[in-house]
């Protein structure tokens, strides 16, 4: 780690809501922040002293060490000036989103010397201006959809409505060269666990409808991409799937009082002669309880592609 930001979380007199959320995301395998409270005193302690939480810096060494390279894109996304809903902007080409809000709504971080806004460009076009039947087949070459699922699942689960879904607001995306994918990284997480400026119990709030009239809605609609992922029946089961897995409900007749077992496995290690549809596994949790024995299986990338099914 090259540096340290040593948040006071104003927002928080607990000092504790980003810390658990990030603890949460890390347990959902999100690529996020590690985190850590600290006690900090500077000089004789006159100016500064007390506990901090300690959030990990969204840099070259933090894209590294998720995806195993940092040479693509770093986009850091603030609703500054415009909205960061990932909207098509007229005339939508790389200028147009380097230079929104003032060129602070998309702020490029890992290659500011040079950036090139080509490929946010390419995708914020496909997400916005496809087909459904052509968006449905594709998402899954542009983004990494699985991860997103379980961001959306934690933040309706903590209250984050300082995010994408709501406030069209605090995310990173990350171009994996690798995988050629857009990855979805959570930011700042002091705004949680009922922090609330708007009125709203956000903890009292339907699943299904638990982004609508924020900041990212345009005429009532969700932001583009949360509205059309959604609109897939699989993805919108699978986002299901994750918020019942993190309160705890078991389906299939099961108590929910399990004990687990996490075995990992290395990212990208598939056998060269293997055929095409094969999965790279990159964990296997088990458990059970009193009447039955569960299985769950992490691989890497999508299990559905275009909404179909295709497990070998």
């Amino acid at each position: 780690m090259e540096k340290f930001n040593i948040n006071g979380e104003h927002n928080d007199v607990s000092i504790t809501r980003s810390k658990l959320s990030w603890d949460l995301f890390n347990r959902m395998h999100v690529p996020s922040p590690r985190a850590a409270h600290v006690y900090l005193k500077i000089n004789d302690g006159a100016q500064v002293e007390g506990v901090f939480i300690n959030v990990e810096q969204i840099d070259d060494e933090f894209i590294a060490a998720w995806f195993g390279e940092d040479t693509g894109n770093l986009y850091k996304c603030l609703y500054k000036g415009e909205k960061a809903d990932l909207r098509y902007v007229s005339p939508g080409t790389a200028a147009t989103y380097e230079n929104l809000g003032g060129g602070e709504t998309y702020q490029e971080e890992n290659n500011e010397d040079s950036p090139d806004y080509t490929d946010l460009a390419q995708f914020i076009d496909f997400i916005n201006n496809t087909d459904d039947a052509t968006f449905a087949a594709g998402i899954i070459d542009w983004f990494s959809v699985d991860n997103f699922l379980r961001v959306m699942a934690v933040d309706v689960a903590i209250g984050n409505w300082d995010n994408y879904w709501y406030g069209s607001n605090n995310y990173y995306l990350y171009h994996d060269q690798e995988t050629d994918r857009f990855e979805y990284i959570p930011y700042d997480m002091d705004n949680t666990y009922g922090v609330d400026f708007f009125g709203i119990d956000w903890a009292n709030r339907s699943y299904a409808t638990w982004g609508d009239g924020g900041y990212g809605s345009t005429g009532g609609q969700l932001p583009p991409l949360v509205r059309r992922i959604l609109n897939i029946p699989e993805y919108e089961e699978q986002y299901r799937r994750y918020l019942r897995e993190l309160v705890g409900v078991v389906t299939g007749g099961g108590s929910g009082d399990i004990e687990w077992s996490s075995y990992t496995d290395t990212v990208g290690d598939i056998y060269a002669g293997a055929p095409g549809g094969f999965y790279d596994i990159t964990s296997v949790g088990v458990g059970n309880d009193a009447n039955d024995l569960y299985v769950t299986i992490r691989v890497n990338g999508g299990i559905c592609p275009g909404g179909q099914f295709r497990w070998r």
